[in-house]
């Protein structure tokens, strides 16, 4: 039986270790790496989850799946990723409303987005479109205010409880003294899917998945969030432009890629150079384009201190609008 010394057995060992954790940090063939969306399928996160899926496997040489975990307005997604290995074979493309308006809407979160998360890379800042059934006698923001008021029976929709969409919404009624009421979705697409059909008269989404529902005449547009115009959607004025002075109406919402805390350095600068990678592929852009998001690339501590900004400000439009989930 051969002997090893004891500096040799260690140096083996370490070895051994060193090659079973980097296949941890990047996946394996037989367990493949999951983006985690808080949303069904057919709304804009799950769209660039699946591109993202398609590019980083193909630079990884890995099978990549998206797992659609709707409900509790994204918590359900969020606990997941927070509580899951944090080995890379877990992300979370999301919003920004499972990373700070949670935690302004609930006293009591199953996850820290401070402390149970390893932020990775901001893809984008994404504006909030208002939008009505065509029914609604309304194509601006002072036409939709005065029909408001005359009506009581009007109901508005939201991607999820306490999202940008349902505060932009509830900034409405507390502006205008209106007395909309909320339909909460699991997703964009039931949201939208809801509001074609007539069943809510009023919605806020992503210009991108309003688009086609927009052009086909079945919606109309009110007013965008932001402090400009999207390059999606030229025609929309902003909420400012008709004088909108709510701060929500000024505010917009982003993209970000994250994964469970504690990620080893290795798996978030490679996730770093896809990200990157990844935005400036043509088609990407071109989504974006068409999604009316402005892409806004940031690694992982830039994107750590812009949440850390933009927690205090999303945090006091959601205690100006008195919106509380429990």
């Amino acid at each position: 039986m051969p002997q090893f010394s004891r500096r040799r057995f260690i140096t083996i060992a370490s070895v051994e270790l060193a090659t079973q954790f980097s296949g941890l940090a990047f996946g394996s063939a037989a367990q493949p790496i999951r983006i985690v969306v808080g949303y069904p399928p057919g709304g804009m996160v799950d769209s660039f989850a699946r591109l993202l899926a398609v590019h980083g496997g193909k630079v990884l040489d890995q099978q990549i799946i998206v797992d659609n975990k709707p409900g509790a307005g994204t918590i359900i997604a969020a606990e997941n990723v927070a509580k899951s290995m944090a080995d890379g074979r877990t992300l979370f493309l999301t919003l920004s409303g499972s990373l700070i308006n949670n935690t302004a809407l609930y006293q009591k979160l199953p996850y820290d987005p401070n402390r149970d998360f390893t932020y990775i890379a901001l893809l984008a800042t994404v504006p909030i479109v208002t939008t009505v059934h065509k029914s609604v006698p309304a194509a601006n923001l002072q036409e939709l205010v005065a029909y408001s008021r005359s009506r009581k029976d009007l109901s508005f929709g939201s991607w999820a409880p306490g999202s940008a969409g349902h505060i932009v919404c509830e900034a409405l009624n507390k502006s205008y003294q209106l007395s909309l009421v909320h339909v909460p979705y699991k997703g964009e697409a039931p949201m939208i899917q809801d509001l074609v059909g007539g069943q809510i008269q009023i919605a806020s989404g992503s210009v991108g998945s309003m688009q086609p529902h927009l052009r086909s005449g079945a919606v109309k547009a009110i007013a965008l969030t932001g402090s400009h115009r999207s390059q999606a959607a030229p025609e929309v004025m902003t909420f400012a432009e008709q004088g909108g002075s709510s701060p929500a109406f000024a505010a917009v919402g982003w993209m970000g890629l994250v994964g469970p805390a504690n990620l080893p350095a290795e798996t978030v600068a490679r996730w770093k150079k896809i990200v990157l990678d990844f935005l400036n592929l043509p088609d990407v852009q071109q989504r974006l384009n068409t999604y009316g998001a402005d892409p806004k690339f940031l690694p992982a501590e830039e994107f750590y201190r812009f949440w850390q900004a933009d927690l205090p400000v999303w945090t006091k439009l959601i205690n100006d609008t008195g919106v509380k989930l429990d």
